[in-house]
């Protein structure tokens, strides 16, 4: 009898503690994020009427050059607390320069002799990617895609009228695309493969890189089109003109950003999910870049003279249009509040 008692009491005990254990143990408060949203383009300066960088964080405008020379920031890209803008910005004798600026901070990739621009850029592992095009001489027509790696030119196999538009770095492979003679193009570690034949003009845009699958965003013969592993996927039916310029996966998602020209003959900003098509704007209006994080969708263009920002859809002006202003690029980063 004394025997089952003392069980009884030491059950009685070890329930007792477990209830004041669970009652003393302070409900877990779930972690709150916020979005950091980093914009670029350009805004016509109010005195000169030439563009300047902008920088936008979370609305609020930076211009990064004074407007003396026209200038234009095309990509935007955020590593730890450092903040990336590729672009161009003109020279005294009115020649395009490509530039990168770190945290407003300006440094140019070309000497200014000849035409230049940096269209996309990609920072990993400390390194930063940058592509776009250098003209060989003063002709118009002899621009070749350029690749630099921490400033510095790379190699890549691409000829005269050639030009990267997008980049993306994934382990220890550099992927350019762009278009080289009416054809689009990628380029990996320098190496060029064309994904389309050169009968008809086309050209790519933007790169997205996830696992083994390489994703491609572009145009060809005025369709828009997705390259999945080099194979084309169409997006319109070709009837209108129609370009992708922007491309994003997350796991079997696939997102484009871009226009279709409507009934009209006015381009209108589009975005693209596993092939269904959301009209953004009935305006006159392109769609240039996306970024999607948590289920929220990202895109940025313009409405006529506005700059964009359409998040899921709903749209906010960041000028009244009185000067010309446009965004090129999104990035996105989340932290915790």
């Amino acid at each position: 009898m004394k025997k089952v008692f003392l069980k009884e009491l030491v059950l009685m005990i070890s329930a007792l503690t477990t209830i004041i254990f669970v009652s003393c143990n302070p409900t877990q408060i779930p972690k709150e994020y916020v979005y950091d949203v980093y914009l670029t383009g350009y805004e016509q300066d109010s005195l000169t009427k030439k563009d300047r960088v902008m920088l936008w964080k979370n609305g609020k405008a930076t211009a990064l050059t004074n407007g003396e020379y026209e200038a234009g920031g095309n990509s935007v890209f955020v590593y730890g607390e450092d903040v990336y803008i590729g672009g161009y910005e003109f020279n005294e004798i009115d020649k395009r320069v490509a530039k990168l600026w770190k945290n407003g901070k300006g440094t140019e990739l070309t000497n200014g002799d000849r035409q230049a621009e940096v269209h996309s850029l990609f920072i990993d592992n400390n390194n930063v990617y940058t592509f776009g095009y250098e003209n060989k001489t003063n002709e118009s027509m002899s621009y070749v895609a350029k690749i630099w790696k921490n400033n510095e030119e790379t190699p890549i196999k691409a000829g005269e009228r050639s030009y990267a538009y997008g980049g993306f770095v994934s382990g220890n492979n550099v992927y350019a695309v762009g278009y080289e003679l009416y054809k689009a193009m990628l380029w990996k570690n320098g190496e060029a493969t064309p994904l389309t034949n050169g009968e008809k003009f086309a050209f790519a845009n933007s790169i997205f890189v996830l696992g083994e699958d390489v994703y491609v965003g572009g145009n060809h013969n005025d369709t828009a089109i997705v390259w999945k592993n080099g194979k084309s996927i169409a997006l319109t039916d070709g009837k209108r003109e129609a370009d992708i310029n922007s491309v994003f996966v997350v796991g079997d998602d696939i997102y484009a950003a871009g226009y279709e020209f409507n009934e009209e003959n006015k381009p209108t900003a589009k975005m693209w999910k596993n092939g269904k098509a959301t009209i953004l704007s009935s305006e006159k209006s392109i769609a240039s870049s996306l970024y999607v994080i948590d289920d929220d969708v990202y895109v940025v263009g313009n409405e006529g003279r506005k700059a964009m920002l359409w998040k899921n859809g709903e749209a906010t002006a960041f000028n009244n249009g009185k000067y010309i202003a446009n965004i090129k690029s999104v990035f996105v980063v989340k932290r915790e509040k």
